[in-house]
């Protein structure tokens, strides 16, 4: 949608906006962790870490002006063990490097920030938020079309043949088979972008489109007990490395009884803190609290009626 909207605002020429699903935002822009990121890990001087400090910056504005959903609450980067306090040295340095606003914290600053955390140290990110990715996605799509922008729905494109006067997609519509041209596609497919490159003629593989799928654990906090975790907590990248649990064994384990402990692979909470999801780990995981939002700003009352509408192409 983000595209859609810079695209009709590019102009000239209508934008139409290819969608498989009934509506927008059912695929990869909803599957994520809905974290705002500080812009810490990316290489110094990379177009990643460019990118993502001033497009933080940039999101924060968006969302404030418009009453999209989402708190800039922190992130905390723990280490639970003494050989992992290096990496913190390293992180803030890259951080930094990045422009990114990063405090070293001692076990008992971190402690005294989140108590049901095991520390020996950590990493204070105050520029780490959380935004609701449907409320961000429901802007942009009234955004984009109220500006001109064509969404066509239960669309799935099937083939794309660059001619000599742009490119000539050929979509299936519920068994209905159809084409357009267009002067310019913009592959912005997700988990299919290379299957679209592919039809393309490019070769994903040579060019390195090819994409590599990585899985996200998540834990959340339950109910009553959000307010005894107020950040975003994830452990070091060692840590996350180390104690990935297999598949064939179970994601946690009760540590020490007689200190009412539960280990997850990565840090140590108090087990009436956490709802379990058991599954293989292959990057870090995240603790977090997000609280219930009403805001129901102006815009957000048209989406509905939109969205179940479908233009023809």
């Amino acid at each position: 949608m983000a595209t859609s909207l810079r695209s009709v605002q590019a102009g000239p020429g209508p934008t139409v906006e290819v969608e498989r699903q009934a509506r927008h935002g059912q695929e990869t822009s909803s599957r994520n962790s809905e974290v705002i990121h500080a812009g810490i890990y990316y290489e110094p001087g990379s177009l990643k870490a460019r990118l993502c400090v001033e497009g933080k910056q940039m999101l924060y504005r968006l969302c404030a002006a418009n009453d999209i959903p989402h708190r800039r609450i922190t992130k905390i980067i723990t280490a639970t063990q003494e050989a992992e306090l290096g990496e913190m040295e390293l992180l803030v340095r890259r951080g930094r490097e990045n422009g990114v606003d990063l405090m070293l914290l001692t076990a008992q600053q971190v402690r005294a920030r989140e108590p049901e955390v095991a520390t020996v140290g950590g990493i204070l990110s105050p520029s780490t938020g959380i935004v609701s990715a449907h409320g961000l996605m429901d802007y942009l799509h009234h955004r984009a079309t109220e500006r001109g922008a064509i969404v066509q729905t239960r669309c799935t494109v099937t083939a794309l043949r660059q001619g000599a006067h742009g490119y000539e997609v050929e979509i299936d519509e519920s068994g209905r088979r159809s084409t357009f041209t267009s002067e310019v596609v913009i592959n912005a497919a997700g988990l299919e972008a290379d299957t679209v490159a592919g039809m393309a003629g490019i070769d994903v593989d040579t060019a390195g489109y090819r994409l590599r799928y990585c899985k996200g654990s998540y834990f959340s906090v339950a109910g009553s007990l959000r307010a005894a975790i107020r950040a975003l907590v994830t452990p070091s990248k060692r840590a996350s490395a180390s104690r990935s649990p297999s598949p064939s064994k179970t994601t946690m384990r009760v540590a020490n009884r007689s200190r009412t402990s539960l280990t997850v692979p990565s840090m140590t909470l108090r087990p009436r803190l956490i709802r379990t999801m058991r599954s293989h780990m292959r990057s870090a995981w995240f603790i977090w609290c997000v609280e219930n939002t009403t805001v129901e700003p102006a815009w957000r009352s048209s989406v509905s009626s939109r969205s179940s509408r479908s233009t023809r192409v």
